[in-house]
């Protein structure tokens, strides 16, 4: 099954769903233990343009999305929960993926950006919106750890094992990538939005997670004892 929606898929998907839900300025992690923890934060990289929240324009010259995470990597032990918050002006996804499918040339990101056929950006959205085409009903206010279900038509703010969790599940658990053909771990943050989730791969493991629908938005969880 091949999917195409329009550019910028996933933010097309999804951004009549978050309008009630705008605010501040990035997408972090944070692990939710009694003490701090570390914290990844997906925010604006450039503040002194004059733009539509993280995007710039230079006119006749160029037009970006200055958002990324940062750090880029945090380590949590095994069975740790982290929260997961995004604090932009548009929708993200945290996927885990295959480092073997993560994309790091410009030819890669641009044909998961492009919603090229076999990428496993169009594998995880196609679990997401499996008919591929946008919801008409707005999201919920944030839940903490309880997943949604879309209705119209179906859609999945959390995917395990490429699989659609049903309305208010829990989360299972941080564990499984998605790879261009098989199914993996992966939720939808509206802006405004915090989730928790638990680090369930066991130790040792090296979680690589990405925006499907800003591919070049990537990180790691290292998962220690």
């Amino acid at each position: 099954m091949s999917l195409k929606l329009p550019k910028n898929k996933m933010v097309t998907v999804l951004s009549l769903l978050s309008a009630a839900l705008i605010l501040g300025s990035g997408l972090f992690l944070s692990v939710a233990t009694a003490s701090p923890g570390p914290t990844i934060t997906s925010e604006c990289t450039n503040h002194t343009t004059v733009a539509n929240g993280c995007s710039s324009y230079v006119i006749d010259m160029s037009a970006s999305e200055n958002i990324g995470y940062s750090p880029s990597v945090i380590y949590v032990h095994h069975g740790e929960w982290i929260t997961i918050r995004d604090a932009s002006d548009i929708e993200h996804t945290f996927t885990l993926v295959s480092p073997s499918v993560e994309p790091h040339t410009i030819a890669q990101i641009n044909a998961c950006d492009d919603e090229t056929p076999g990428t496993v950006c169009v594998n995880a959205l196609l679990a997401h919106v499996p008919g591929g085409v946008p919801p008409t009903t707005a999201p919920p206010m944030p839940y903490q750890n309880s997943c949604y279900v879309f209705t119209s038509p179906v859609a999945y703010q959390c995917v395990k094992n490429g699989v659609g969790l049903a309305n208010g599940s829990p989360f299972p658990g941080l564990k499984t990538p998605f790879t261009a053909t098989t199914g993996g771990d992966s939720v939808v943050l509206f802006p405004g939005e915090s989730f928790m989730v638990q680090v369930t791969a066991p130790a040792g493991t090296v979680l690589h997670f990405m925006c499907v629908i800003h591919p070049w938005m990537q990180g790691e969880i290292v998962v220690t004892n």
